[in-house]
């Protein structure tokens, strides 16, 4: 197994490691896939959205290329701006119990894989491409403007809630796109997979912050509740 190969899967047990600290889950269920035309093993575990998969453990990847070099590097900042965006929320100590729980969950799940994510940048090192200096993670999809961030810690909590999560789904709409535009170009099968574990574990989230919203908005008259 190359060096390469080896820093990689170190990454990857980090991650694992990380991934399991801070919470009680039940034993993931397991079962062997094909990812990127290497051997994988897949487990699924339990959300408050439902059963999702996780993302997978390979044997061996591809080195990345210029599209799975740039999809990292720009979720990375997407990442990081919903970890700010459930810190703002958190900051209230009275959220409905739903809210306080999709918050806490996404930003340690969200922090899990910056850390996995910048773990195999550095593991890559020379062998990826050059970073283009002009681009500008701000226009990224779903990116939401940092005084609206902001601002929900200075919102009561009713209006913080409705309005976490309605830009918490705006964020995570634009994340499913990033994956979605970049499966056509994947090389590698770690970035590839992510981008698949992307597109299915946020598309299940959005479902469940629409329906929290859906609730909140049938009970009270609450500013940024959508239009019937």
């Amino acid at each position: 197994m190359s060096s390469l190969c080896i820093r990689v899967l170190a990454a990857l047990l980090c991650f694992e490691l990380l991934a399991g600290c801070g919470r009680s889950e039940p034993e993931p269920q397991r079962e062997v896939v094909q990812v990127g035309g290497w051997k994988a093993e897949s487990r699924t575990v339990s959300r408050p959205w439902g059963v999702v998969p996780m993302a997978p453990e390979m044997e061996r990847a591809e080195t990345p290329a210029a599209a799975d070099a740039r999809f990292i590097r720009d979720m990375i900042p997407h990442h990081e701006q919903a970890l700010r965006m459930s810190r703002q929320a958190l900051s209230h100590n009275d959220l409905e119990e739903r809210v306080k729980a999709a918050a806490t969950f996404i930003r340690d799940d969200q922090r899990n894989e910056i850390t996995i994510m910048a773990s195999w940048l550095d593991a890559w090192g020379d062998e990826l491409p050059a970073e283009d200096p002009d681009h500008d993670h701000t226009a990224m999809p779903g990116m939401v403007p940092e005084r609206q961030i902001r601002a929900l810690g200075d919102l009561a909590t009713a209006e913080a809630e409705v309005a976490f999560l309605t830009l918490m789904v705006q964020h995570h709409q634009g994340a499913v796109q990033m994956s979605q535009d970049y499966l056509g170009n994947a090389v590698n099968s770690y970035t590839l997979s992510n981008a698949r574990h992307v597109i299915r574990e946020q598309q299940q989230e959005i479902a469940y912050m629409r329906t929290i919203i859906n609730d909140l908005c049938a009970t009270d008259t609450v500013a940024g509740c959508p239009q019937s």
